[in-house]
C-alpha cells in the first residue's frame, strides 16, 4: 500500500469518526492533546534528523543565502509592480489617485 493511500485512508477514517460521533468537550480536549503530542514528536524527530547531518552548517548557510535572495527579489519586484500600477492609474485619472 502506498504512503499516500495510507494517509488518505487515515484522514477519511478520522473524518468519518468525527462526523458520526456526538461532539463532547472531553473528546475535543483529548484530540487537541493527541495532536499536540504528535506535533511535538514530529518536531523532535526532525531535530534529531537535522542533528545527524554532517554538513548541517553548510546547508543552513546555503538556505539562508537563498532566503535572503528570494526576500530581496520579492521586495524589489513588488515595489516595481506597485510603481507601474500607480503610474497606470494616475495616467488614467489625470494625475490624481
Amino acid at each position: 500500500m502506498s504512503s499516500n493511500l495510507i494517509l488518505l485512508v487515515s484522514l477519511l477514517a478520522g473524518l468519518l469518526l468525527g462526523f458520526f460521533t456526538k461532539p463532547a468537550a472531553n473528546r475535543a480536549r483529548l484530540a487537541n492533546r493527541l495532536l499536540m503530542a504528535t506535533i511535538l514528536v514530529l518536531i523532535f524527530m526532525m531535530g534529531a534528523r537535522l542533528g545527524l547531518m554532517p554538513d548541517l552548517g553548510e546547508r543552513i548557510l546555503a538556505y539562508g543565502r537563498a532566503a535572503i535572495v528570494i526576500t530581496i527579489s520579492a521586495l524589489i519586484f513588488s515595489i516595481i509592480a506597485v510603481r507601474i500600477l500607480v503610474w497606470l492609474f494616475m495616467r488614467k485619472r489625470g494625475g490624481e489617485l
